[in-house]
């Protein structure tokens, strides 16, 4: 199974910490949350990458707001969690899982 990208962007990197952390993929107690990883929730395993690092995505020179994590979830497509407002469906996207 390969999994489904899922685009999330979030007002700030806190508010993205905060959900990866509630979703099982927080840092180990002691150590600095890093720019990518894997977590499990409700039994399916995801990888999560922050874009570029810094979770910002540049277009015409200029910030697009937010900050923006992108998800491999590999679980079934089913069991993607609601996200709400969080998840984005750009036409083309910034950073994709090879």
């Amino acid at each position: 199974m390969i999994g489904v990208t899922v685009f999330l962007r979030f007002p700030s990197e806190a508010d993205a910490q905060a959900m990866l952390v509630a979703f099982g993929a927080g840092p180990a107690e002691g150590e600095e949350f890093q720019p990518y990883g894997t977590g499990e929730f409700n039994g399916a395993r995801y990888d999560y990458v922050v874009v570029n690092g810094k979770g910002v995505i540049w277009k015409d020179d200029l910030p697009i707001p937010g900050y923006h994590v992108n998800i491999l979830w590999r679980g079934p497509e089913d069991q993607i969690p609601n996200f709400g407002e969080l998840r984005v469906y750009p036409e083309t996207p910034e950073c994709v899982f090879a």
